[in-house]
């Protein structure tokens, strides 16, 4: 995700679907990009608000969003089975 150049906020929607791609090998319906989008604005929130959770995950707050978004990503029942 770190592949996708410019400022974090700016850009969050454009690393969450490439993430999206690199996991699932296709484009996240606006629906899905839209729910992972939402959570990765929760977890922002939160580890503003708690900056030892976001320290103990990542180096970076950004990271910190990223890694949470990744694990969502890597958690899905699409990506865990193979049909």
């Amino acid at each position: 995700m770190q592949d996708v150049p410019g400022p974090f906020p700016e850009n969050l929607e454009s690393r969450l679907a490439r993430a999206f791609v690199l996991t699932l090998h296709r484009p996240a319906s606006p629906r899905e990009l839209n729910l992972l989008h939402q959570h990765a604005q929760r977890q922002w929130t939160r580890f503003q608000a708690t900056p030892t959770e976001a320290a103990a995950m990542a180096d970076t707050l950004e990271e910190a969003v990223l890694t949470s978004a990744a694990r969502v990503l890597l958690n899905l029942d699409s990506f865990i089975t193979r049909e």
